[in-house]
């Protein structure tokens, strides 16, 4: 037997020894296999399912187990607030990255996309949701396309001061193409040391997983490179357009971020950020279908407000409270990020007797939450009356126990970008509210599915009816056509596409 097969089972051995010695039962929670933990009960099936299968049984505080690492899941509102709110310090950190480096991260996004600064990127949002009323007029059946058109060029604009015109474009693909290649690298239960972690001690010639590790960092850099190293370049030369990079290339202490750091933030906003906004778009359309009720009363409260001579506007937004409760329910309703971006303990702590190291990671299950009736009553539900001021006349209190949500995350680390995406929603569903009725399309109504992503829950395509409400709302529509024009320094986001392509060619799979 050759001398790596032994060291290989001398350390396996060991590994088994410790897991024996270091005992299980931290919590309640599915008990699973010797060395390889509760992957056989999760391998092929969507995680934020069986982990709300897993509250029902063993409650709104338990720990699974992947390989030897244990994992704690938070799925109640009632424990949300007692580790990441009040106990915000020691649950707040993140797995598998430097605190400080992760501080300063968040400390950047939330000086240049919160407050007053977001504010600067709406004049992004404001006309691209004219162009998807005129997109959606001309070719209404594309409403599920256009949706990723909108959030994608939203985003691309904001971040880089570039659009994209069509539906079809190729960077938005090469970035889902990457995404996806990504996780299905580095996703929980992917590697050998996940199951056997003293297996990563082994000298590099007998671990030759970690070149594979190595190799997919390397490409994710490279890959999200290509965009920061060019607005990079037209920073120095002085032409670069205002937008968020250019921004944070100002920003004075900006010489002390590695290009490392640099380029993980554009990969943040462009993997995650668009992604979000694609899919709640598509759950509006989706909600608008099952739910025409919850429309129409946004059509009315736009009527009253706005009227039919033109556009609703940023300025009616405090007006129009409905809509924004429609808003704060979709993302109730979906719940499209069910599982917020884990957290980490920077100290050990006791929380109901149990012991919780320090380093642990710990799952907060925002789906779950969101679909506890008794947080929520009704929860399968969309009814946005909910989430509306006690003086409203459409305020239910029957259903409003809690007017809140978590779609941008629990406790101190709610995610800093949601400013902009209530922002890029409001403006786009107010005008397709004011302009289009949705219906379900003459084929009936959409079969319940969801898409493949590892991150967020969307609706597959789907078909509905999206039909222009009046002839007011016809001839505004044809106005805007004739007259829209792209923001001044917007460019087209084409200039990507060959740069996209070269780096594709140098970087075979």
């Amino acid at each position: 037997m050759s001398f790596i097969v032994w060291a290989i089972i001398l350390v396996a051995l060991v590994g088994v020894l410790g897991l024996r010695a270091s005992g299980s039962g931290l919590l309640p929670g599915p008990p699973g296999l010797p060395l390889i933990g509760n992957w056989s009960e999760l391998r092929g099936k969507k995680l934020h399912l069986v982990l709300t299968e897993w509250a029902r049984r063993y409650g709104d505080f338990y720990s699974y187990r992947v390989g030897r690492n244990s994992l704690f899941v938070v799925s109640s509102v009632a424990a949300f607030d007692e580790l990441f709110a009040k106990k915000g310090s020691l649950y707040n950190s993140r797995p598998l990255t430097s605190a400080m480096a992760h501080r300063a991260r968040r400390r950047v996004l939330q000086t240049i996309l919160s407050g007053q600064n977001s504010k600067i990127f709406l004049p992004y949002q404001e006309f691209e949701s004219r162009a998807v009323l005129v997109n959606l007029a001309a070719r209404p059946e594309t409403f599920y396309h256009e949706a990723a058109r909108y959030s994608s060029s939203v985003t691309f604009s904001m971040l880089l001061g570039a659009r994209f015109e069509t539906s079809d474009a190729v960077v938005p693909r090469k970035i889902r193409d990457e995404k996806m290649l990504f996780w299905q690298h580095l996703s929980p239960g992917s590697w050998i040391t996940d199951w056997l972690p003293f297996l990563d001690y082994l000298p590099a010639p007998l671990a030759p997983w970690r070149k594979r590790a190595d190799w997919m960092h390397d490409r994710w850099h490279s890959f999200f490179s290509v965009f920061f190293d060019r607005m990079n370049d037209r920073y120095k030369r002085g032409i670069a357009q205002d937008c968020f990079l250019a921004r944070f290339l100002a920003e004075p202490d900006v010489g002390r971020w590695s290009h490392v750091d640099s380029v993980g933030i554009v990969a943040e906003i462009l993997s995650a950020g668009t992604e979000t906004t694609i899919a709640s778009v598509h759950w509006f359309f989706r909600g608008a279908i099952f739910f025409p009720e919850a429309m129409k009363l946004a059509q009315q409260e736009l009527d009253e407000v706005v009227g039919r001579d033109r556009l609703p506007q940023w300025e009616d937004r405090p007006n129009l409270p409905y809509v924004e409760a429609l808003i704060q329910e979709l993302h109730r309703w979906s719940s499209l990020s069910p599982l917020a971006v884990p957290h980490a303990t920077t100290d050990a702590d006791s929380y109901r007797g149990v012991k919780v190291p320090r380093g642990a990671t710990v799952i907060a299950n925002t789906y779950a939450a969101h679909h506890d009736a008794g947080t929520y009553p009704r929860p399968e539900k969309f009814v946005p009356a909910r989430f509306l001021p006690a003086d409203h006349p459409w305020h239910d209190a029957e259903l409003a126990t809690l007017q809140k949500h978590y779609a941008f995350g629990v406790g101190r680390r709610a995610c800093p970008g949601l400013q902009v995406a209530n922002a890029s929603l409001f403006i786009v569903i107010s005008r397709v509210l004011w302009g289009f009725d949705i219906r379900v399309a003459p084929s009936g109504p959409p079969r319940f599915e969801t898409t493949a992503s590892p991150l967020v829950v969307a609706p597959a395509p789907f078909d509905c009816s999206v039909t222009v409400r009046d002839e007011k709302a016809k001839e505004l529509i044809a106005r805007e056509a004739a007259t829209l024009t792209p923001p001044q320094g917007l460019e087209s986001a084409s200039v990507y596409d060959g740069l996209v392509m070269d780096w594709v060619k140098q970087n075979p799979l």
